[in-house]
């Protein structure tokens, strides 16, 4: 996670919270629903996807940004970040909007384009991973209408002849790396506090370099 001390983003509908503070689930914080967000952006940056247009004011550096948390939302809210504390977001900075990531977001100077599934196949995520080991986004639902979002980064089992597959995982609310740095689901945090299960996966998404 990446402090920015005092940096806040206020959107249309005048909410104003800190974009990122160290630590989840702390009330003030934008990314403490931005599991989503933190996950596209691990898949986007594993892809070396960089955003055309933006100034990062961590590091002053203008246009061709590395994509993480922080580019990503400054892209899915319609910010620049050229003046982000003065600046208002059109719209809330974590919820995911896939075409003004894809059009702000190139690999290699082409354009991406997101593919989104919904059901809980194993399989299909399985294949999905032979072709994009930068990761799969996967939803998956928990208690009581509550839903978290994950990267699974591997298949351990690719040959099981019964499909009971087994993935490895980042978990982006994970401050401790023994429960979201690439373990497998069952040691994840997402399984151990939350009680995420395969079987309440919902959907699952990647992104297409455009030929």
């Amino acid at each position: 996670a990446i402090a920015l001390d005092g940096i806040k983003i206020t959107t249309a509908s005048g909410e104003t919270k800190n974009f990122f503070i160290s630590g989840y689930r702390t009330g003030d914080d934008w990314m403490d629903r931005g599991c989503k967000l933190c996950s596209e952006s691990m898949v986007l940056h594993n892809m070396g996807a960089v955003m055309k247009d933006g100034f990062d004011i961590r590091t002053g550096k203008t246009n061709d940004l590395e994509a993480d948390p922080f580019t990503v939302s400054l892209a899915n809210s319609g910010l620049h970040g050229s003046d982000i504390q003065s600046n208002t977001a059109f719209l809330n900075p974590v919820l995911i909007r896939n075409s003004m990531i894809s059009s702000r977001f190139t690999v290699e100077g082409k354009a991406i384009t997101k593919a989104a599934y919904t059901g809980n196949s194993l399989k299909n995520i399985k294949e999905l991973l032979d072709q994009h080991p930068e990761g799969v986004v996967v939803g998956i639902a928990y208690g009581d209408d509550s839903t978290h979002y994950v990267v699974f980064t591997e298949c351990i089992n690719p040959d099981d002849p019964n499909g009971n597959y087994e993935f490895r995982i980042c978990d982006s609310a994970a401050s401790n790396p023994e429960l979201g740095d690439n373990v497998l689901f069952k040691d994840s945090l997402s399984y151990k506090s939350l009680g995420c299960r395969y079987s309440s996966i919902f959907e699952y998404s990647v992104y297409n370099i455009v030929d």
